[in-house]
């Protein structure tokens, strides 16, 4: 399914742009997944398995239920989407406390 198709069946469904280049990403990325495991390589000349680290979104496609079911890609966007809303929270949380100590006088 091309990137418009795919965007328009989404835009039925009533979600936002975010939601669709969400969905998007993740369809992308598994199709890279799946052309590296057929032997073919990224824009950088290495293949993705070779890489030290794999990204968030590469464990999450590679996840499997105690039945051997791969994650389907709205479970993986609501698992993305959890973790930045986390990612998020911690980071404002970190600023509040580093504003409030160099606002503060020390006495």
């Amino acid at each position: 399914m091309n990137k418009d198709k795919f965007a328009a069946t989404l835009k039925l469904e009533k979600v936002t742009k975010q939601q669709i280049q969400c969905h998007v990403v993740i369809k992308e990325r598994a199709n890279e997944m799946k052309r590296d495991k057929e032997g073919k390589s990224d824009d950088k000349g290495t293949t993705l398995s070779k890489r030290k680290r794999k990204a968030f979104l590469d464990l999450l496609l590679n996840v499997m239920d105690d039945e051997g079911n791969k994650l389907s890609l709205e479970a993986i966007r609501e698992e993305v989407d959890t973790f930045m809303f986390e990612v998020f929270c911690v980071v404002m949380l970190v600023s509040g406390i580093i504003i409030k100590q160099i606002t503060v006088p020390v006495t």
